[in-house]
């Protein structure tokens, strides 16, 4: 099985301007987001354990290295109570979400009053013109799709004998679908494939060009009014490998709890 998963709720999900006015790689979760990422975990293995039958499989996660990934990581793994089967973990710079540039943390009219011209290709051009049009010191979505290209690749040789989960980017999700299932540019393009809710793992189904993906699990709404539960929150991510984890070596998952001490929670 291959999963894909979209990072917890993150502060950005909240006040997407964060993205225009602080590093996108250390937005962090907010408290919400962070319980989201154990859910999801939670919900990703019984999955396996009750609409596969299979529940010794190994899991092997790759991530996006951005903050909010990582603790989206975390999150997950405190989820799963059988955590000796998850056997690697692998941060991927492939996973990154696309790079918007100058566009970063702008509405739709502040973009179309910085680049008329790069706004009206990307979101009123032809569907060849929005593909290979890239954002203002950005990425083009065919920067995106060479990336998925590789990636799947070799996520599609690590499939064959292990459980993969794929934690990445909300915007990302829809250029992994499009690869794994060897669609062209117009239907990832012009059937817009929705961004899924934070906190949501998608199951793709065996063969990977199968378009009959399924959600393991929709990531809930939040329940609260914003101004309750935002606060950012750092759990310890002394789990994660500071290089890539090869098989068979052991994840120390001893003192895997979620953090609460109010030293590692905070506002930003």
């Amino acid at each position: 099985m291959i999963g894909i998963m979209r990072h917890g709720e993150s502060r950005a999900t909240i006040d997407p301007t964060l993205f225009g006015r602080t590093n996108p790689e250390t937005v962090p979760l907010t408290t919400f987001g962070y319980q989201q990422a154990v859910t999801a975990g939670q919900k990703t293995e019984e999955y396996l354990q009750e609409t596969i039958g299979i529940s010794g499989d190994p899991v092997v996660i790759y991530y996006s290295p951005h903050l909010r990934i990582k603790q989206s990581v975390v999150g997950f793994i405190e989820g799963f109570s059988d955590k000796s089967r998850i056997k690697n973990l692998i941060e991927d710079p492939r996973l990154i979400e696309r790079d918007h540039g100058m566009f970063d943390g702008l509405s739709l009219e502040q973009q179309k009053a910085h680049d008329p011209e790069c706004f009206r290709l990307l979101y009123h051009g032809t569907t060849r013109q929005k593909y290979e049009t890239k954002m203002p010191d950005g990425e083009s979505l065919r920067d995106i799709q060479l990336r998925c290209q590789k990636f799947v690749r070799s996520a599609k040789r690590i499939a064959s004998d292990h459980h993969v989960i794929i934690i990445t980017h909300g915007g990302f999700v829809a250029a992994l679908q499009n690869t794994f299932w060897e669609k062209g540019v117009s239907s990832w393009i012009d059937q817009n494939l929705p961004v899924p809710p934070t906190g949501t793992v998608i199951a793709m189904d065996t063969p990977l060009i199968s378009p009959n993906s399924k959600a393991i699990w929709i990531g809930e709404k939040r329940r609260h009014p914003i101004t309750i539960d935002t606060d950012a929150f750092y759990p310890d991510l002394s789990i994660l490998p500071k290089k890539n984890i090869i098989e068979n070596d052991v994840i120390d998952f001893q003192n895997l709890q979620k953090r609460t001490n109010p030293s590692v929670k905070q506002r930003i």
